[in-house]
């Protein structure tokens, strides 16, 4: 399978992994929680696949630095996003973090990595900017807006840990085998969800008495499956191909978490034609990065 499906397919399963979310999140699951099912599940998958390939783990001491430097960054990302959202609006934050984190990739895919890319490529990279400005502004501006200087670094340092977690998986994936960079990732991460509540507890909200426990498990173990495929197939595709290409199809997970809201009437959004306009793009955009 070429690189260029496996990045279009990346986004369908991490699209619906972030509409389970916002499910869980409605049905008030306790989210650290969630985080250590889903973390836990996607660890079990690895752990099978791994046992199975037989792959030989390699370059040890590259391997604790590379999977320490990705789980850092990726707690970054947490506490970052946590602190920027409650100073920023979110049709501030998540339009400037997508776009540009999606040309910090360009910019390392072609000074670092030494990738090219065709002029129609180019083109559809800038028209995928537009669509992901489009598809990340919510459904309707309501209520006052935010802005602080304070939200605004809050902000920056999320781009820049989330961009760092992406460039240092695509370093990984030069010189590591998947299943040892997965298996890595994955149980440091399960270490700092565990640690979060005690290391950072007014980062983790109350949870209702009154959730079904059947419900949490089941949800975060569909998250945790989910994860997997997405995390999986995103590996696969930087490893083989462009990543300023697989970092812009990535982005479009947008797109498949609004087309859940729309066919499950209890989760609808509106659709206004912003949306329209950035769907549309966004398949322009694909088409042109083929």
């Amino acid at each position: 399978m070429s690189w260029f499906i496996l990045a279009l397919l990346s986004p369908l399963f991490w699209g619906i992994e972030n509409f389970l979310y916002k499910v869980s999140a409605r049905l008030h699951h306790d989210q650290n929680r969630i985080g250590a099912i889903f973390t836990g599940t996607a660890l079990v998958c690895i752990t099978v696949l791994m046992l199975l390939s037989r792959q030989a783990w390699t370059d040890i001491p590259f391997f604790i630095l590379i999977s320490i430097l990705n789980a850092t960054t990726f707690l970054l990302e947490i506490l970052t996003r946590a602190r920027a959202l409650k100073k920023v609006d979110v049709n501030y934050f998540f339009p400037v973090t997508k776009v540009g984190s999606l040309v910090l990739l360009v910019i390392f895919a072609i000074l670092i990595q030494h990738k090219s890319l065709t002029a129609l490529q180019a083109g559809g990279l800038g028209i995928a900017c537009l669509a992901i400005y489009l598809l990340s502004l919510p459904p309707s501006a309501t209520g006052e807006k935010k802005r602080s200087r304070t939200g605004e670094m809050y902000t920056f340092f999320y781009l820049l840990s989330m961009t760092a977690n992406l460039i240092t998986a695509a370093l990984a994936m030069e010189r590591l085998g998947i299943w040892q960079f997965m298996f890595g990732i994955y149980t440091l991460t399960m270490l700092l969800t565990l640690l979060t509540p005690r290391i950072f507890p007014a980062l983790v909200p109350a949870s209702s008495d009154r959730v079904s426990t059947t419900s949490m498990y089941r949800t975060g173990m569909a998250i945790g499956l989910f994860n997997f495929l997405g995390a999986w197939l995103y590996l696969e595709a930087i490893r083989l191909g462009n990543i300023a290409i697989v970092g812009g199809l990535n982005n479009f997970s947008l797109l498949v978490t609004v087309a859940c809201t729309i066919f499950l009437p209890s989760y609808r959004e509106p659709f206004g034609p912003r949306r329209v306009l950035g769907v549309a793009l966004a398949f322009l955009s694909i088409f042109l990065l083929r």
